[in-house]
């Protein structure tokens, strides 16, 4: 039901032994949009993200999950800000945490602005799952989720592509985010809580340097870009052709 209408659909069913798979075929032949993909054996969230990102045709990524519910301008009112800021690679939304129901219970008051959002990441996340929109290339460049978070691979994901991109928050709220008992969030709150700290642990100390380095100091800059350097190394061959050709047109900020 979304108002932009020109988007493929791409869903993902993880190896399910109910009625998923049948069900998904059936409204893919209803509508030309929807590509479905069924796992042959439990691959788990992480890897099957990384797939359905390289199964994607278009330019951007939306990111979506099974039970919670986008309202029908999201995709309309992202793509006209991406359009505007051609420098924001990763956009989500403000929403509503509703019940089981859909009854709406609170907002998520997410961080709005590029530096705002990096603040945030030393403590918490500050991106809305279900409501991102994030570029292809800029993903794949980055090395996509990591497969070593089985929990907050999202959180770790964004924490990468800030550190060479800029993102941004809507200030509406475009997404509602289910709550329920059956959740990963709440199933499994103390593995996602600890899996969230090991993101903190390694991008935290890296992000605050980032933060306070004002350009000054040669050998300050060079110990920063040595770091970043040697995260890109072991991350992925293409995140570190892409931090050295930032690296040599220009400065770190």
């Amino acid at each position: 039901n979304q108002t932009y209408r020109d988007f493929e659909f791409i869903l993902m069913d993880d190896a399910s032994k109910d009625r998923t798979a049948s069900l998904c075929r059936g409204y893919q032949k209803k509508d030309p949009r929807i590509r479905f993909y069924s796992n042959r054996e439990n691959l788990g969230l992480t890897a099957s993200l990384n797939k359905g990102i390289a199964l994607a045709k278009g330019k951007w990524i939306a990111r979506m999950d099974s039970d919670d519910v986008s309202v029908p301008e999201r995709f309309e009112k992202q793509m006209a800000f991406l359009k505007k800021n051609p420098a924001v690679k990763l956009l989500g939304t403000r929403g509503y945490m509703v019940d089981e129901e859909g009854k709406r219970l609170s907002l998520i008051a997410t961080p709005l602005k590029d530096k705002e959002i990096r603040r945030s990441l030393f403590s918490d996340n500050a991106v809305i799952h279900s409501s991102v929109i994030f570029e292809k290339k800029a993903a794949m460049e980055c090395g996509l989720y990591d497969k070593d978070f089985l929990r907050a691979q999202d959180y770790e994901f964004w924490c990468r592509i800030l550190l060479f991109h800029q993102g941004a928050n809507l200030e509406a709220p475009l997404i509602c985010w289910r709550k329920n008992g059956e959740g990963i969030s709440v199933s499994r709150l103390q593995e996602q809580r600890l899996f969230a700290d090991a993101v903190i642990g390694r991008y935290e100390a890296l992000f605050q340097r980032m933060e306070k380095f004002k350009g000054t100091g040669q050998e300050k800059k060079y110990r920063l870009q040595t770091e970043l350097m040697e995260l890109c190394c072991r991350r992925s061959p293409a995140l570190f052709d892409l931090f050295f050709s930032q690296w040599k047109k220009r400065s770190l900020k």
